[in-house]
């Protein structure tokens, strides 16, 4: 499904940018780098193998840093429901129409993992940052939180997507 190319009443796109995120990523994603060289250069039948080591490590390191730098979650409410995916891991958006909604409301985040996850009682969570965000209950039951960093210009948006309905 493609996003409205009119009528959208809201758009945010999020990214993992936080300081801290990104000072935790180069300190964890050094220790391991580290952890080689020292048992690499100590231990003279490693030695040989140190190189193939050292380059699988800092590869997965890079991919590693690649993914958080890329991921953002692209999130669309148009006058005809709500749309949200995570770029570059999906495709396709996840499409919520809006005479499915049975109802929209604001929650605050209660933990510290952000991403995708599922969680009794919230559906399927979708944050990035903070702990803002919108509490979806479709009419067939299932939930969705979309966290936002716009709270006041996502809940206008929902309001006039679902009076339109």
């Amino acid at each position: 499904m493609k996003p409205p190319s009119t009528a959208v009443l809201f758009e945010e796109m999020q990214s993992f940018r936080q300081s801290w995120v990104w000072t935790l990523l180069m300190v964890s994603g050094a220790m391991p780098i580290i952890l080689v060289l020292v048992l690499g250069l100590a231990d003279p039948a490693l030695r040989q193998d140190l190189w193939w080591m050292l380059s699988l490590v800092v590869g997965f390191q890079v991919i590693n840093l690649y993914l958080f730098g890329t991921a953002r979650l692209h999130t669309v409410v148009a006058e005809e429901g709500i749309y949200y995916r995570w770029v570059p891991f999906f495709r396709r958006y996840t499409f919520l129409p809006a005479p499915h909604i049975q109802e929209c409301f604001f929650r605050k985040w209660d933990r510290t993992k952000w991403g995708f996850s599922k969680r009794n009682g919230w559906g399927r969570c979708h944050n990035v940052n903070g702990t803002d965000g919108f509490q979806v209950v479709l009419k067939d039951g299932r939930r969705f939180y979309i966290g936002t960093q716009q709270q006041q210009a996502f809940y206008n948006a929902v309001q006039r997507m679902i009076h339109r309905k």
